[in-house]
């Protein structure tokens, strides 16, 4: 990045944090200082400083404490994210520094906040699994925090969760996205923990057959749901079978596409897909073959979607029912107002498209994910500039919609303002 992007960069956070200002009392903070402060809070206290320090190396912390020696009490949290990896020089040869940390820009990832406590993820991902220590080091040791919040559940066996896949609908209901970055006993393990709570467990997108254009509906339950109101919510279209027959009709447009890409795709001749080879090709290997010639619309990816959007609901880990649509189930138990719901990419039925695959195709150029939009305040959200019908029929159902021009932090994050923000609470 060019110090003229970087510039870019932070004023547009700056404006984004005076706008949060300015439409909510939040108090908006950032990551870096809460852990300096708590780094610098804990000074004198060597033995409470190093269980800080070494929480936020979870699984190497031995490695790093032999490679700094006593330098561990000076570290700063700037040293800690690994802004200078690596850091040491002996001679001529460069000694491995701290790894840094990554994608710490996706703050909602790291976990998520209720009432009775705040859940800090359990990353998956050995590559992120930085970020869960250093968030739970802060949570667990600085003065704002450690007498006032409480952490919850200790995630154990092997759940696992991320922060974008946890959201609040109501003061008696939560949604939790399984499969990909999430799972469901990590969905179960929260259940048990909030048992006033009536639990949503969302079914996403197959983590292993997932490409580059179904992450749109696979990695976290708030590119396909966010709630922007007490009863209203931004919706992908099609996937949650709402109205009903429109997941049939999104199973229509991908077979459509996936059967043209079978029957005219000019590599198929010069491919093992050749009709008189795939006889002799072994069941197993079948699908990895459709998979390198056909991408993310072989057909196996392609059927995959049947049970995206569907839903388990949990109440004290105990499974109570089952239902073919997360909307369709929110409605029933009146959690989500039916004219509330507004589609990314807007009404399907408007003048301006030709057609459902029309409507589809704009919803996802506009953002392509629900978090493209960040709720500051119940009924108040902030939205890219150019998400034309998505935001006009966000105002038609009575939302307040505050545009920007964020082309940098989009690059940076690649998705949403939904993912730059980590409400600690929220009435919504």
């Amino acid at each position: 990045m060019t110090r003229k992007e970087y510039d870019a960069l932070f004023n547009e956070f700056e404006k984004l944090k005076q706008l949060i200002k300015r439409n909510t009392s939040a108090k908006v903070l950032d990551l870096k200082v809460l852990l300096q402060e708590t780094l610098d809070n804990w000074r004198g206290d060597k033995k409470k400083l190093r269980n800080l320090v070494s929480t936020c190396f979870p699984e190497d912390w031995s490695r790093v404490e032999k490679l700094l020696g006593d330098k561990w009490m000076d570290l700063t949290a700037g040293e800690i994210f690994g802004e200078k990896c690596p850091m040491f020089m002996e001679g001529d040869e460069i000694k491995m520094g701290i790894r840094p940390v990554s994608r710490i820009s996706n703050t909602g990832d790291l976990g998520h906040m209720t009432p009775a406590g705040f859940i800090v993820s359990r990353r998956k991902s050995w590559v992120r699994s930085r970020e869960d220590g250093i968030t739970k080091a802060i949570f667990e040791n600085h003065p704002d925090f450690v007498e006032n919040v409480n952490i919850l559940p200790a995630f154990k066996g092997d759940a696992f969760m991320e922060g974008g896949d946890v959201m609040c609908l109501n003061e008696d209901s939560m949604a939790v996205g399984i499969r990909s970055s999430t799972n469901r006993e990590a969905a179960v393990e929260i259940s048990r923990a909030l048992p006033e709570k009536r639990v949503y467990a969302v079914l996403k997108y197959p983590e292993e057959l997932r490409t580059s254009w179904t992450v749109h509906y696979g990695l976290h339950l708030n590119y396909m749901f966010s709630m922007v109101d007490e009863g209203k919510a931004l919706v992908a279209p099609y996937v949650f079978d709402y109205p009903k027959g429109s997941k049939k009709t999104l199973m229509n447009m991908l077979k459509t596409l996936s059967d043209d890409l079978y029957k005219w795709e000019p590599v198929r001749e010069e491919s093992d897909l050749n009709p008189k080879n795939w006889p002799k090709i072994p069941h197993r290997l079948k699908p990895r073959i459709e998979s390198r010639v056909y991408g993310g619309l072989s057909k196996d990816r392609v059927e995959a979607f049947r049970d995206v959007g569907k839903v388990e609901i949990y109440k004290g880990g105990k499974l109570t029912s089952k239902k073919d649509s997360f909307i369709q189930a929110l409605i029933e138990d009146e959690v989500l107002d039916p004219d509330g719901v507004t589609l990314v990419g807007g009404d399907p039925g408007d003048i301006d498209y030709r057609n459902e695959f029309h409507h589809w195709i704009t919803s996802i150029r506009e953002g392509g994910w629900a978090c493209c939009v960040l709720t500051v305040k119940p009924g108040i959200v902030v939205a890219y500039y150019d998400m034309f019908k998505t935001n006009e029929a966000l105002e038609d159902h009575g939302v307040k919609v505050i545009t920007m021009d964020p082309r940098y932090i989009k690059q940076m994050t690649g998705t949403g303002f939904g993912d730059l923000i980590l409400p600690l609470w929220r009435s919504n």
